[in-house]
């Protein structure tokens, strides 16, 4: 990997799914670092700050939306990017109130992940220009399937990287 490449951070307290999406990111060109605990994330927001964060909604300690409260209270602008296994409609409704760039629901798509980064790292790009290191032509690799989205304002998607509507609690699409 390249030491200019973008970096994402991703943190989630389940340890499979940060390696899974870091070699995924990995794959198509994007620096990775994870986390399974957020004040480790924190702690090193000054260090190395990313592009964007993709972040578990649900965690024991410090869930998504108190750590990204607290990274907004530090400053941090960084795009954030919510993931949820569950189509709890309070939890996204505050999520998009907070700040969230978009939602994933689990299980993903590795389609519906790229493109969601891709924006985020487009969004992120749009707001600090090249200071963090961003290619040029990098928002627009990944974007195949879901070039429809990009100019679009943020959606919740499903697993199919399709718009999400949500009816009633317990059911996150129909």
């Amino acid at each position: 990997m390249q030491d200019d490449a973008p970096l994402v951070a991703v943190i989630d307290d389940d340890a499979a799914t940060c390696r899974a999406v870091s070699r995924l990111l990995d794959a198509v060109g994007y620096r990775v670092r994870t986390y399974t605990n957020p004040r480790d994330y924190l702690d090193e927001l000054d260090v190395a700050p990313p592009i964007c964060v993709l972040v578990d909604i649900l965690m024991p300690e410090v869930d998504g939306l108190a750590l990204l409260r607290e990274m907004r209270h530090s400053g941090s602008d960084v795009p954030a990017v919510f993931m949820t296994g569950t189509g709890h409609v309070p939890t996204v409704v505050e999520a998009m109130k907070e700040g969230a760039l978009d939602l994933l629901s689990k299980p993903f798509t590795a389609d519906a992940l790229c493109a969601t980064i891709a924006r985020a790292t487009d969004s992120s790009r749009r707001v600090h220009g090249e200071r963090r290191g961003v290619p040029p032509a990098r928002a627009a690799a990944p974007l195949v399937r879901h070039a429809e989205y990009a100019d679009a304002p943020p959606r919740f998607l499903d697993a199919k990287g399709e718009a999400m509507r949500f009816s009633r609690p317990g059911y996150s699409h129909f």
